[in-house]
């Protein structure tokens, strides 16, 4: 072996690769050729190629431009605020909804007579109340098989169930399809007064359904002498009936009176007229006493009634003013003065309506 060739041994043998035991030879050739073939196959980059990259903003983690706002990082603008002690206008408030108008109700002659009691009929089905004159005063009508309907009669009058209103029927025949155990003295008063301005108050059959109130088993019935009134109840059967008028203020005796008052609560008006009023019916009961008790004095007075029945229970008249007055001068101590016994009553009366046509 030359020199030389010790030489090179000796270089090999201290080559880093040797301790790997990797020929020196085998892994500088490739990685020298790998790198010459990368560097010949990667072209220049041209002029304005470098240029751009030279020139192209810096990204952030997103990839959006550094200090350049994104549609998902916008600011928020800030609440506007007001200098301390500067007034602030309040908001407008929401506007009430206007209320509905009230309706216009129907008025009938009572000369078109066909007309208007089909214009009754139909507003009693639906369950209204109408307006229709009397041999009394005008009268509030409902149907009083229908709650609904007799509870919207009595709010058209402000008036609360514990002042139930009468039933007007057409003929005293049905008298007995709506009441039972007639006294006798009741028998009397109807055979000599209706039709005409008298209200029995007896006792209601028990399968009758109508809720006129509280009537503790009671009822009030009335056949009216005016032949409109009476062609109307025949048409439409029994109505529970009122005085036209709200509680508390006079009868109304014509329907542009009864229309002022009522308004819109009633759905049809019959104008027949004036009526003969605006003194009511007289109401006698027999429910609470088979005597009879007369509960309001009306167009028929207290006297002429007893003169049929002297047993009739009732309020006296009022002392004339000469009767008055010789009562005060009168010389007989008060305490000698006879006592008057109340006559004593099967039950308390049912407190019907004061007012009733």
């Amino acid at each position: 072996m030359t020199e030389s060739s010790s030489d090179e041994t000796r270089a090999l043998e201290n080559h880093p690769a040797a301790d790997a035991g990797v020929s020196p030879h085998a892994s500088a050739t490739p990685v020298e050729s790998t790198a010459a073939r990368g560097a010949e196959d990667t072209p220049a980059p041209e002029e304005g190629v470098a240029r751009e990259s030279a020139t192209a903003p810096v990204l952030d983690a997103l990839g959006h431009p550094e200090g350049e706002p994104t549609p998902e990082s916008e600011p928020v603008p800030a609440a506007e605020t007001t200098p301390e002690g500067e007034h602030v206008p309040e908001a407008e408030p929401v506007p009430e909804p206007e209320p509905e108008p009230e309706r216009e109700p129907v008025v009938v002659s009572a000369e078109d007579l066909r007309t208007a009691i089909e214009s009754v009929r139909t507003a009693i089905r639906t369950g209204e109340s109408v307006v229709f004159p009397t041999d009394t005063v005008y009268g509030i009508a409902a149907d009083p098989f229908s709650p609904q309907a007799v509870q919207g009669l009595l709010d058209a009058k402000h008036r609360g169930r514990d002042m139930p209103p009468p039933v007007l029927i057409g003929d005293a025949e049905a008298l007995e399809a709506y009441t039972r155990d007639i006294p006798a003295a009741a028998r009397l008063l109807a055979n000599r007064y209706w039709p005409g301005p008298l209200t029995l108050i007896l006792t209601a059959q028990s399968s009758l359904r109508m809720d006129l109130g509280e009537t503790q088993g009671s009822i009030g019935v009335r056949v009216p002498d005016h032949e409109v009134t009476r062609a109307i109840l025949r048409a439409t059967g029994p109505l529970a009936v009122s005085s036209a008028n709200i509680s508390g203020e006079p009868a109304a005796t014509d329907a542009s009176e009864a229309r002022r008052q009522l308004r819109g609560s009633v759905a049809v008006y019959v104008d027949g007229g004036p009526t003969p009023g605006p003194t009511p019916s007289t109401i006698v009961d027999f429910a609470s006493t088979l005597a009879g008790r007369v509960l309001r004095v009306g167009a028929i007075p207290m006297d002429e009634l007893r003169r049929l029945l002297p047993g009739l229970e009732g309020p006296e008249p009022e002392p004339s003013a000469d009767e008055a007055i010789s009562l005060e001068d009168s010389t007989v101590p008060q305490a000698e003065q006879p006592a008057s016994t109340p006559t004593p009553s099967a039950a308390e009366p049912v407190r019907h309506e004061e007012t009733s046509s």
